[in-house]
């Protein structure tokens, strides 16, 4: 469950790429949302797709083959490394994650994503419940994620298995910020809409 520690790390690596333009839908995965005004549309590394609030420049990476997580988060250090004038972790992050399900229920993908927590340094669940996503079960779990030196940053996950997949919409923001935050993520998910999506190949 590699989202997992992209999620978390979103925040920190991003590079703007055009401005979000109201609602998003994405026919494939078969979901649709509206991001916050004024937010752009970011490189979303491994999410299908990311929004970020508006901010200066900040570090970026796009890789050209799928990473492991170590390699994931020795990049985003590295970038953080070489843009120390930047506050890396000065931005939220809006993203949406999609990956095959492979007959997993959705506490079993719970059980397993927060399995993969455990194991990254730096990361730590701050609490899970249950939640719903545009009428779906899920699980709803916050994180903090924090690098030696640097400020952390939370991520509010909401997880949830439906047509073979598993769809996790992520939020991302500075801890000091993650309460002021917290209505944008609700706005965004009332926005949140289910659509036929494609058939997995």
């Amino acid at each position: 469950m590699r989202t997992v520690v992209a999620s978390c790390v979103a925040g920190l690596v991003v590079l703007v790429s055009r401005a979000a333009g109201g609602p998003y839908v994405d026919p494939q995965h078969g979901f649709g949302l509206t991001p916050p005004e004024q937010w752009v549309r970011v490189a979303p590394g491994p999410a299908v797709v990311a929004f970020a609030s508006p901010a200066g420049p900040e570090p970026s990476a796009s890789p050209r083959r799928r990473e492991t997580n170590d390699e994931f988060v020795r990049r985003v250090r590295a970038a953080i490394g070489a843009q120390s004038n930047v506050d890396p972790a000065s931005r939220q992050v809006l993203s949406v994650s999609v990956a095959p399900a492979q007959g997993l229920t959705l506490q079993e993908v719970a059980r397993r994503s927060r399995s993969e927590v455990a194991r990254t340094r730096g990361m730590r669940v701050l609490g899970e419940v249950s939640a719903t996503l545009a009428g779906e079960p899920a699980v709803r779990r916050t994180t903090r994620f924090t690098l030696p030196g640097r400020t952390s940053v939370e991520t509010t996950d909401i997880i949830c298995v439906r047509a073979g997949r598993v769809i996790t919409v992520s939020f991302t923001a500075p801890t000091r910020n993650a309460r002021r935050a917290a209505p944008l993520l609700t706005r965004v998910l009332a926005s949140f809409t289910w659509k036929a999506p494609a058939p997995i190949r």
